[in-house]
């Protein structure tokens, strides 16, 4: 919390979702400012924490709330923050993906503030699922290489999409973002849909980038709306049976578990169904059993080699199966392969192999059933497509398609170009599926998503559920309900009663003691779990170097859960690879869930915050308050934030720590809040041109050596000799002759900073050279110049009066004449030209101007104006009439040296220079 100053009485409240917001949390982050009636922020709190309550727990069991639930894909209105920055981002990527328009338009990455790379994805060949499996591997491979880089700053990839019902597919490449985003919390990814494409192409990409949590953006009718879950609430009791007695149904991936689960179900609710089991495998004799089974409950089952992702082989099993018996009622789309790896070690033709199934299965079958008569098609898609799943990138991206693909076959179905209705199933693990688990990976499901596996009767029941309900695509989980809802309904209103966490970071002083804390605790964890000794292991070696696999991991994280109030999932050893990252990972985030195990009594006291604060006085002692230290609550130091003089409480009566007035008695002892001293401020970059040195390094050397670059006054300035009248006599002592210069005043590369040659040449000097020096000093600090703009840069510059104006003539009618000249200018040229957004200030305050500078530009970082800043000086000796000014005050020293409190000093002696810092 940063405290500005005292409230009035009435305030207004700022209210947004802090940058590390989790839109599927429990827990909801916000950032609150407390504003005067004009705006004046008083009071900032960053990341309050609340965690919904989960009603009547202490009378109801955990899983009285079991159950499967049903959600389904809605839009909702939802228009971008006007006044919100963008986040700190590294990188952007842009994808724009069938966007014909976008080559009619001129697209400037530097409109925006962020570094931004496009990519035109139009592949005008090939049908939907090939045109889909190259987008995916495009994007695939950018975010591959990304991930590689492992980035310290977050990245942002937007994929840009038409909103048109035929490229409605493109939308299934959000499940290949969001399983990049369960692999590094670094990545962000977003799917935009835009209804058309113009010059604004830049500020809704920017507008979006301010939103990270959004994750499926659409620009429709004049409104912005984002992707979000309903619950299929008030339907249960709605079923919708798709078979008729004596149908014909194709089950692709029919010799799997769930092909053959829903092969029974058919046979068992129908009479005489006929069932074609297809797969690319031969007919095995656990295949003939099944089909024994099916036959014996009253079905014709025949099993048909094929591979539906090939066009020709899909063409052909549905013209046989036509032919043979005439009409075809139903397609079960479960075909599908897994090649689980993470993005970073996963190889493109692993992708393509698991896209092809799915992808390009589902593209054929309807495509070659186009004319038939179908009552149904169901797509078995995966939970992996709706949320994302580590390791699963492509399975995403292809279940995603199949989501997507829904929605737009449903549409040529109105359209009179299919018939039956398409529905999508998002299903999750089966407990008699194919994919099984053991027991840790369900207890892990258990403890933090609050899922697991989906019984065979409950799984039969919600497709039928979703086939009634009429939604294109429905999400199918088992578990708790109050947990599965907080995950998948973030958006629901916070309840009245809430549970405040603190989310403040450990003090400095506390931090390193915390960190070796939870070390300790994780080595004893490693060690227990693999039987090694605790001294054998170091922080920085790799879980793997220790033998840990996805199950030891998944047993690390159980155990930590049962210990500790965490809910840990495996998947962030996938980012956290070292027992040290992980630690500080954990210190980073749950510092509280080991810091109350150690000291309840402190973390409860320090949960307790009084609604009113006493500012106190540096004069006051430790008399005035005896029983201060024991009061005292101890906050986080604030970014930005420095000491602000106190204030003292209103007169009249006293304030005490239970919030009420006391008019009558002794005050009680207030809490006082201790704002510590401010972070110091680091200088990571600097250059500098002076007299004798073209750097900085050229001019240490001269310090070391004891050279002095004091020089008389060169000719290509002005002939001193001119102005010193009889003084410039042979042998003659005179104080006009002597200055430090540099050399290069001249020189200047205006296309390098978009400027031309002819506003060059109106342009100050010392503009000119600090602009240069300021791009080198940013440079030498490691930071691309293009960066800057990611953080709010102020630039504070000193420079003297400026003697250009009176050596340059002022054209009438040109514009560009006086920006050029006028000295308060500089610091906006250099903003300008380095798209820097912050303070921008000149000062010319004598021989205190830099220090003024640098002064200012200190305390606007420390006050929150700016997050960093560049502080520069210039000086140049263009003209020679200040030298006779100060000449005539006796001024300027006669031997051209300045002995500054020395008995023998005669004057100071002129110099140039050029120095900024960042």
């Amino acid at each position: 919390m940063e405290v500005y100053g005292r409230c009035p009485e009435a305030v207004w409240a700022v209210i947004r979702f802090s940058e590390d917001h989790k839109p599927n949390s429990p827990v909801q982050r916000v950032d609150i400012d407390v504003c005067d009636e004009i705006g004046t922020v008083m009071v900032r709190m960053k990341g309050f924490s609340t965690r919904m309550l989960e009603a009547a727990s202490a009378v109801k069991g955990p899983e009285d709330d079991a159950g499967v639930l049903l959600f389904e894909p809605i839009y909702s209105e939802s228009p971008a923050p006007l006044y919100e920055g963008i986040p700190s981002y590294a990188s952007r990527f842009v994808f724009l993906c069938d966007l014909e328009e976008a080559s009619a338009i001129r697209i400037n990455s530097k409109e925006s503030a962020l570094p931004t790379r496009f990519v035109a994805l139009n592949m005008a060949t090939g049908n939907m699922a090939e045109r889909y499996a190259s987008y995916v591997e495009a994007v695939f491979t950018e975010i591959r290489s990304v991930l590689r880089q492992k980035p310290k700053d977050r990245v942002l990839v937007q994929v840009v999409m038409p909103t048109r019902e035929e490229h409605r597919y493109l939308a299934g490449l959000g499940g290949l973002l969001k399983a990049a985003q369960s692999e590094s919390s670094k990545l962000v990814g977003q799917v935009i849909e835009l209804d058309r494409i113009d010059s604004g192409l830049i500020n809704r990409l920017d507008e979006c980038a301010k939103c990270p949590g959004d994750s499926r953006i659409r620009y429709a009718d004049g409104k912005r709306w984002t992707a979000g879950w309903s619950e299929l609430a008030g339907k249960s009791d709605m079923l919708a049976l798709p078979w008729k007695d004596r149908g014909v149904y194709l089950i692709t991936g029919g010799t799997g578990a769930l092909g053959l689960m829903f092969a029974r179900e058919i046979a068992s609710q129908v009479q005489s169904p006929t069932l074609i089991l297809t797969s690319r495998s031969p007919q095995s004799a656990a295949v003939e059993r099944a089909m024994r089974d099916l036959s014996d409950a009253g079905a014709q089952v025949i099993y048909k080699q094929a591979d539906v992702a090939d066009h020709e082989q899909t063409a052909d099993l549905l013209r046989w199966a036509a032919e043979r018996h005439g009409t075809i009622n139903g397609i079960i789309h479960a075909a599908g392969i897994i090649r689980d790896n993470l993005i970073v070690n996963k190889e493109v033709d692993e992708l393509q192999g698991v896209l092809s199934a799915k992808v390009a299965g589902l593209v054929n079958l309807d495509e070659a059933s186009r004319e038939q008569p179908l009552d149904v098609l169901i797509a078995f898609s995966s939970v992996a497509g709706a949320t994302g799943n580590p390791g699963q990138a492509d399975y995403s991206a292809a279940n995603a398609f199949m989501d997507a693909y829904a929605a737009y076959r449903n549409h040529l179905a109105q359209a009179g170009q299919r018939h039956g209705r398409m529905l999508s199933v998002n299903w999750p693990l089966w407990k008699e599926g194919g994919m099984s688990v053991d027991e840790d990976v369900v207890k892990i499901m258990r403890q933090t998503l609050g899922t697991w596996p989906m019984e065979t009767g409950d799984g039969i029941r919600a497709l039928y559920q979703g086939l009634a309900a009429g939604a294109d695509q429905v999400v199918a989980m088992a578990g708790l309900g109050s947990k599965i809802r907080a995950r998948m309904l973030p958006s629901n209103p916070l309840p009245s009663a809430v549970q405040v966490q603190d989310a403040d970071m450990p003090s400095r002083e506390t931090g390193a003691d915390t960190l070796e804390q939870i070390y300790n605790v994780l080595r004893k964890s490693v060690s227990h779990l693999l039987k090694v000794k605790e001294e054998d292991i170091d922080a920085d070696s790799e879980f793997s170097d220790y033998g840990f696999d996805s199950i030891s991991l998944t047993q690390l994280a159980n155990l930590l859960n049962e210990k500790y109030p965490l809910e840990l999932t495996p998947t962030l050893f996938f980012e956290y690879t070292t027992l040290g990252s992980f630690a500080e990972y954990l210190l980073d985030r749950h510092a509280d869930a080991f810091s109350d195990r150690a000291a309840p009594e402190t973390s409860q006291a320090a949960a307790h915050v009084s609604s009113n604060v006493r500012f106190v006085d540096d004069e006051e002692s430790e008399d005035a308050l005896p029983n201060a230290a024991e009061h005292t609550i101890p906050v986080m130091q604030p970014r930005g934030g420095y000491p602000r003089r106190s204030r003292a409480p209103l007169s009249g009566k006293s304030v005490t720590d239970s919030g009420h007035d006391d008019l009558t008695g002794p005050p009680e002892t207030p809490v006082v809040m201790t704002i510590p001293e401010p972070e110091p401020v680091a200088i990571v970059g600097v250059s500098g041109v002076f007299p004798g040195a073209k750097n900085i390094h050229e001019f240490w050397r001269n310090i070391i050596d004891g050279k002095s670059a004091i020089t008389e006054i060169p000719s290509d300035r002005w002939d001193w000799r001119d102005y010193a009248g009889e003084s410039a006599a042979e042998g003659t002592v005179t104080s006009l002759k002597w200055g430090g210069f540099i050399d290069g005043v001249k020189d200047f590369d205006p296309l390098f900073f978009s400027i031309s040659p002819r506003e060059a040449e109106l342009m100050d000097p010392q503009q000119r050279l600090l602009l240069m020096e300021a791009w080198r000093a940013v440079e030498d600090a490691g930071i691309a110049v293009q960066r800057l703009s990611d953080h709010s840069t102020g630039v504070f510059v000193a420079a003297g009066p400026g003697d250009y104006m009176s050596m340059t003539g002022i054209e009438q009618g040109n514009p560009q004449a006086m920006t050029g000249v006028v000295p308060s200018l500089i610091p906006n040229r250099i903003s300008y030209a380095l798209n820097l957004h912050g303070p921008s200030e000149y000062y010319e305050t004598a021989c205190s101007s830099t220090l003024v500078a640098l002064h200012r530009a200190v305390r606007s970082i420390q006050g929150g104006e700016c997050d960093q800043a560049i502080v520069g000086a210039v000086n140049l000796l263009i003209s020679p009439d200040p030298f006779v000014g100060f000449e005539s005050m006796g001024y300027l020293s006669s031997d051209g040296r300045a002995s500054s409190f020395q008995p023998d000093a005669s004057g100071f002696v002129r110099s140039e220079g050029v120095v900024p810092s960042c």
